[in-house]
């Protein structure tokens, strides 16, 4: 599975369960202007601002140091943020704002 794979998967999960998407423009070339380090996904769930860092299940290369920094702001804020390499690790991530998320959604 590809990054973009993965992304167009989680927003379909995230959107399916109610959550907010904000949109980048950033990918289309329209917003020269992004903050180094934002993660992929950002958004809000049940009431909690929730980001997301996609990486490829293949990719070598982890978190750059300017997303690491985010996602640690972020969650020193109070938010939910993390790295997702699969849909199981974005459901991981939202067990902190709804532990029995995992037990009642079925991945097929």
């Amino acid at each position: 599975m590809t990054e973009r794979e993965l992304e167009k998967a989680v927003r379909k999960l995230l959107v399916w369960l109610g959550a907010w998407l904000y949109e980048w423009t950033y990918r289309t070339g329209a917003d020269t202007t992004a903050k180094k380090g934002m993660p992929d996904i950002v958004g809000c769930y049940k009431s909690r601002f929730l980001a997301i860092e996609l990486k490829s299940p293949n990719a070598r290369r982890g978190l750059t140091i300017e997303q690491q920094a985010e996602i640690a702001a972020i969650q020193r804020a109070g938010g939910v943020a993390g790295e997702a390499r699969s849909v199981e690790d974005v459901l991981a991530l939202l067990a902190d704002i709804d532990p029995t998320l995992a037990e009642r959604v079925k991945l097929v």
